[in-house]
């Protein structure tokens, strides 16, 4: 099987075409500009397309090749969305339009998986079950840009035959496959590199905040069950482990993962030092707190079970972070 990779050299499209590499598919990358230093990164690939997505020379050069599926991971991030609307829609939005409707007019048989935000979501902290069905709040461009995305290829699968799924993702987190990768912005991989440089951990807020977190391992293992699916897909997914927990018990995780091997480490909580006793009590009322749940129903049903536990993927980020640095 051919697989097209749009957005290889990204954080999710790296890791997406190591492992699919690796299980034996042949590899199309599509990217701005190929990393020519990492030679074993780059055999994962059969053929490497350059070129700004948005310029049709690009995407001509994509459908000049015979693929099954495309696994579409190009976006601004979330800060860099929020700077010029225009900007935004002529790079989050516009050559998705490009390539699906190129798909649909030359009626081709190609599985298309995009992948979304459960920002598209809004705010959901206060809600107690959060599946597929729930309305739609947009609060800021990059939710909007990605809905619209979405709402494309379900438009388009009413009236064709493209294949299509978005996956909502929440928070990945792990190490990345290339260092180039701009990951260390996310909260666990934050919480890591910090605690590895500096020995602490700093959170701006009270801790309170909930987040659920997925890692890279389980979303490169979710693609490969959906291309390989002979099921039909629902058009949209949300992707996630669907354990939700406090940042607070995120950075006491991180600290004692990176105790097993090293010293004790500070965590600070809005600028304030914590203590091992004052972390406890915290974390002992904010799990008397109600917390929302994001189902997994869809993806269960699609076989997709995420298998790397929150210590397990933290543990496996710091060992990375100290072997490689």
């Amino acid at each position: 099987m051919v697989v097209c990779i749009i957005g290889c050299t990204g954080y999710l499209g790296s890791r997406i075409s190591s492992h699919l590499s690796k299980k034996g598919y042949k590899i199309i990358g599509v990217c701005r500009k190929f990393p020519k230093k990492n030679k074993d990164f780059k055999n994962s690939f059969f053929k490497i397309i350059e070129g700004d997505i948005s310029d049709k020379e690009t995407q001509n050069k994509i459908f000049s090749s015979s693929f099954n599926s495309i696994i579409y991971t190009v976006s601004l991030n979330h800060k860099d969305s929020e700077i010029d609307l225009n900007n935004s829609l002529r790079v989050n939005y516009l050559p998705l339009l490009d390539i699906a409707s190129k798909i649909v007019k030359e009626k081709l048989d190609i599985k298309f998986v995009y992948f979304s935000t459960m920002q598209v979501y809004g705010n959901y902290a206060k809600k107690r079950t959060i599946n597929e069905s729930i309305d739609i709040q947009l609060n800021n461009t990059y939710a909007l840009t990605h809905l619209m995305c979405e709402n494309v290829l379900s438009s388009l699968s009413n009236y064709s035959d493209i294949q299509s799924t978005s996956l909502r993702l929440s928070n990945g987190y792990g190490y990345p496959e290339l260092k180039s990768c701009d990951c260390w912005w996310l909260v666990i991989n934050d919480f890591c590199q910090n605690i590895e440089n500096f020995g602490e951990i700093r959170i701006n807020s009270d801790g309170s905040p909930l987040r659920d977190f997925i890692h890279i391992s389980d979303i490169a293992h979710a693609v490969e069950r959906i291309i390989k699916s002979k099921k039909n897909l629902p058009k949209v997914m949300n992707l996630a482990s669907g354990k939700t927990l406090s940042m607070l018990e995120i950075a006491s995780l991180v600290r004692e993962e990176f105790m097993k091997k090293r010293d004790n480490p500070t965590i600070y909580v809005q600028n304030k030092k914590i203590s091992d006793k004052e972390l406890v009590r915290r974390i002992k009322l904010l799990k008397k707190l109600p917390r929302f749940k994001i189902s997994n129903k869809l993806i269960d049903n699609m076989g997709i079970v995420p298998k790397v536990s929150i210590r397990e993927g933290i543990f496996d980020t710091l060992e990375k972070l100290r072997i490689k640095n």
